[in-house]
């Protein structure tokens, strides 16, 4: 084979590898994120708006996990409907699941999460 040829056929291949990472790396699974311990369970990232008391449960009378600092980034899951709860100017019973590196798994309050 001679260079010349040996050369078009190993540009060729460059080409087609970087064809196929541009494609695969834009993808929604590639891109999505997901919860820490649970790479299937794909979620959204919320960040406090003040800071919000870590449940073990969708419930303000659940045990008390740990604290959520204002600004501090989740990656969550909306819970089941949970008790009801005034936080944020706003009454509701929507909560938010998430697992964290440093954290752990719990739930907070869904209405003082901006997402």
């Amino acid at each position: 084979m001679t260079s010349s040829r040996r050369l078009t056929t190993a540009l060729a291949a460059t080409a087609l590898l970087g064809a196929s990472l541009l494609t695969t790396t834009g993808t929604a699974s590639a891109s999505a994120p997901t919860q820490a311990g649970n790479p299937s369970v794909q979620c959204t990232k919320y960040v406090a708006v003040e800071d919000l008391n870590i449940r073990a449960q969708p419930s303000s009378g659940s045990t008390f996990r740990g604290t959520l600092k204002r600004g501090e980034s989740i990656c969550g899951t909306p819970s089941k409907s949970g008790s009801s709860y005034t936080a944020c100017g706003k009454t509701s019973a929507k909560w938010m699941y998430f697992s964290h590196k440093t954290k752990g798994r719990g739930h907070v309050v869904a209405t003082c999460l901006k997402g």
